[in-house]
């Protein structure tokens, strides 16, 4: 790793720290003068609160730094303070007199709570985990969707695969075959949205609309996390090809548009710097199951047009953290910096030095 890689390294998870509420102990969801030009930070966001939790920890135990171990205890336990009796979480910014149930946001939440219970072992955070899950699958349609609970009515996303992909995850930790099987019921469903030119249907915030990057990157980490649990080739297959359309794409370019259409269409006056992360994060995994360098030559390229745009100093800006979108002004969370980003940013990083470390190890026997 060089040292700008490890500089931006730390200079992220600083910027992660400083997201914290002082008072509360969750996450605020975005850094922006434009938004909140007195602090710079919004109210925190539970979703990302629990799904930044992981990263802590990994990062954490990495460098030995036992505050940032703590700092993940607390989200958790902000978030344990947060649940609804039956089991949900809240979804958006947090306030406490507007607060609404959400599928996906619960769902991300249970990534955080598992992390913490496999590090502490404190029954709490896997209760809590597990009730989550149970009013998930409470609320799915016989077909694998949901009708409600959801960021637009009566509309189950593509990337949805990433919301039931922690539900495996606590299937694996209480053998609970429900879980499992509602996982499968919206695997199935989103798998049949492939389309002829392998676009998956749906894969955007809105029916019918363009897609971010980043939610495309949603629906093919779900996928793979989910293939690896249930040892499904189908899933796995999935994900590799349709990762692979976009790595062609951006080895063509040197970058990719922030948005498409579901005929490859694009929106391509910026480019979302949260997808990259989240890209890198795929395709380094995928080189770990399948070994093609291309795939970790291509993450090695993302992770580094994305550091072109890490601030170190900017009034406008906080240091270490990644934009939503470049140019500033992009479409994906125009003129912010969300802890989402940031978080992928580092998992990236830390992903991508622990595969560097194999391969080196490799080349030397």
């Amino acid at each position: 790793m060089t040292n700008i890689r490890e500089r931006n390294l730390h200079l992220a998870m600083y910027f992660l720290m400083e997201s914290i509420d002082p008072n509360k102990g969750g996450s605020r969801a975005y850094y922006s003068r434009l938004y909140n030009p007195f602090f710079g930070w919004s109210r925190m966001y539970p979703e990302t609160t629990g799904y930044i939790i992981p990263t802590f920890l990994t990062y954490g135990k990495k460098f030995e730094k036992e505050t940032v171990i703590n700092k993940a205890i607390e989200m958790a336990d902000w978030l344990l303070s947060i649940q609804f009796d039956d089991g949900s979480f809240p979804g958006g910014l947090f306030k406490k007199s507007t607060m609404k149930k959400s599928i996906f946001n619960s769902s991300q939440i249970i990534l955080g709570l598992v992390n913490i219970y496999n590090e502490t072992k404190d029954e709490k955070y896997l209760e809590s985990s597990i009730k989550c899950a149970n009013w998930i699958v409470k609320n799915q349609n016989n077909d694998g969707s949901w009708l409600e609970y959801n960021y637009k009515n009566n509309y189950t996303p593509s990337y949805y695969t990433r919301a039931v992909w922690p539900l495996l995850i606590v299937w694996e930790l209480n053998g609970d075959d429900k879980l499992m099987d509602a996982a499968v019921k919206t695997l199935e469903l989103i798998y049949k949205r492939e389309l002829k030119n392998g676009f998956i249907e749906h894969s955007g915030f809105e029916r019918n609309s363009y897609a971010f990057i980043h939610t495309i990157a949603y629906v093919i980490r779900g996928f793979f996390e989910a293939s690896q649990i249930l040892d499904n080739d189908a899933y796995g297959d999935m994900s590799i090809e349709w990762s692979k359309v976009f790595l062609r794409k951006f080895e063509i370019n040197g970058k990719l548009p922030g948005a498409y259409f579901d005929n490859y269409k694009k929106i391509d006056y910026f480019e979302c710097l949260t997808g990259y992360c989240q890209l890198a994060i795929i395709w380094l995994k995928i080189f770990n199951k399948i070994n093609d360098p291309r795939f970790v030559n291509g993450a090695i390229k993302a992770i580094d047009r994305v550091s072109k745009f890490v601030p170190r100093y900017s009034f406008l800006k906080k240091k270490g953290g990644v934009p939503g979108s470049y140019p500033f002004y992009g479409r994906y969370m125009m003129f912010r910096q969300p802890n989402w980003a940031t978080k992928f940013f580092i998992d990236a990083i830390l992903l991508e030095k622990d595969i560097l470390n194999k391969i080196e190890n490799k080349l030397s026997l």
